[in-house]
């Protein structure tokens, strides 16, 4: 898995994407903020591109898949919701 750190543009995100290849999802964050935490970032960004590859498309971002049923949605504001994640710690 490769993290990168990228501007929030669409049209570059679609670019990289099309570079990447058949095959290769791409998994977005919700945009970080000066009180975001990179590893919550680097979480959302685990969970996008499962659910990327999940639906079969190239291109997700945290929060916008319809088809989650509100799970990561829900899972960002409950307490405690990670605890089913393993850390990468």
């Amino acid at each position: 898995m490769l993290l990168g750190l990228v501007p929030d543009d669409t049209e570059l995100l679609t670019a990289l994407t099309t570079e990447l290849g058949k095959g290769c999802e791409v998994g977005v964050s919700t945009p970080l903020a000066a009180s975001t935490q990179v590893s919550e970032a680097a979480r959302q960004a685990q969970l996008a591109v499962a659910r990327a590859h999940e639906a079969g498309v190239p291109l997700m971002r945290y929060g916008t898949d319809r088809c989650d049923g509100g799970f990561l949605r829900a899972a960002s504001r409950t307490p405690g919701s990670w605890s089913a994640v393993p850390s990468a710690r």
